[in-house]
Formats: C-alpha cells, sequence, structure tokens
C-alpha cells in the first residue's frame, strides 16, 4: 500500500509498523482497511445516540449459584460477593445518569450502595472508572434499546466479572 511505503520511510515509524504487524498477527484480527460488501451493509447493534446509554435504571438478577460460579473461594475479589451467598437472589440496579453510573444491591430485599463511577464507550468497547481510582474497567458491550450486554471483562477480579457480565442488564425505567 502506498501509505504504508511512505511511513517506512522513517525507521522508527517502520519498526513500530513491524510490531503492530506482528501483535495483530497474535490476535487474529481482520484487515487494517474498510471493505464494502453485503455483510457490512446489514444493521450493526443497536447504540444509544452519542455512544451514551440512555439514562435511566437496568436492572438484573444474581442468583447464588450464579455467585458461587463466577467467584470461587480465594479468587481475587471473591471475599466481597461472599455476604451475598446467604441470599438465594439478589437484584443488581444501575442507574445510568449523563455519563455517570451508581450501582445497588438489594440483598434481603435492603438497598445497598455498591459500585459510583462514570462510564466511556469507544466502539464496542465499554469502560467503567470507579471513583478514586485511575485504572478503567474495561469490557466488550452491546445495546438492543432494552438490553445492555456487557460480557469479556478485562480484570483479574471476580467480582466486577460476576456483577457486570453475568446477565443482560434490563432497562426497566427510562429517565
Amino acid at each position: 500500500m502506498p501509505v504504508y511505503d511512505e511511513l517506512r520511510a522513517s525507521p522508527d515509524t517502520s519498526e513500530w509498523i513491524d510490531r503492530i504487524t506482528a501483535l495483530k498477527e497474535t490476535l487474529d484480527v481482520g484487515p487494517d482497511q474498510a471493505q464494502c460488501d453485503e455483510a457490512a451493509q446489514e444493521p450493526a447493534p443497536q447504540r444509544a445516540a452519542g455512544s451514551q446509554l440512555p439514562n435511566g435504571t437496568y436492572r438484573m438478577t444474581l442468583t447464588r449459584n450464579d455467585i458461587r460460579a463466577g467467584c470461587k473461594p480465594g479468587q481475587p475479589g471473591a471475599e466481597n460477593l461472599e455476604p451475598a451467598t446467604q441470599f438465594d437472589e439478589v437484584v443488581q440496579e444501575i442507574v445510568v445518569e449523563n455519563g455517570s453510573i451508581k450501582q445497588y444491591g438489594y440483598p434481603g430485599g435492603e438497598k445497598e450502595g455498591g459500585w459510583t463511577g462514570t462510564y466511556r464507550i469507544f466502539r464496542d468497547t465499554f469502560e467503567l472508572l470507579e471513583e478514586g481510582t485511575d485504572e478503567p474497567l474495561a469490557m466488550t458491550w452491546s445495546f438492543d434499546g432494552k438490553q445492555l450486554v456487557l460480557s469479556d471483562m478485562r480484570t483479574e477480579f471476580c467480582d466486577h466479572r460476576t456483577v457486570w457480565t453475568t446477565h443482560p442488564w434490563v432497562l426497566v425505567a427510562e429517565g
């Protein structure tokens, strides 16, 4: 490609292109150029306007079995969910408002505050940034207008993966 030939004229840039190419080969990613074909004309999963989720309340329920399957004793973060295993189910709720998210749990029916922070979206990546931390929780996302599906969270902490990605979050109240 002519653009790459121009970029490779610089030894430093050429070295970076080689590194990126090698990384792409290990990740088995697609081509580095857009292609127009019939498949590309299919609508992408719906995203909220402006790459934001609609403001509102989203809900999902974790069962005792979900928690035990997601967090084994001794794993980082497991101790944070252990108290919830005394209940058959724990309703989880997130309130999204203009780029911020507040997460609540209802163990035994009583509302308890949990995670608070902001989120940002870039293409299929959804990042949560908890208040007081510098490292975002990154994951894949989709939203069909009613259900927010979070998956493939990249963290060592099982409590985050279990709470955020076990089940879809259903939009129960817009606002």
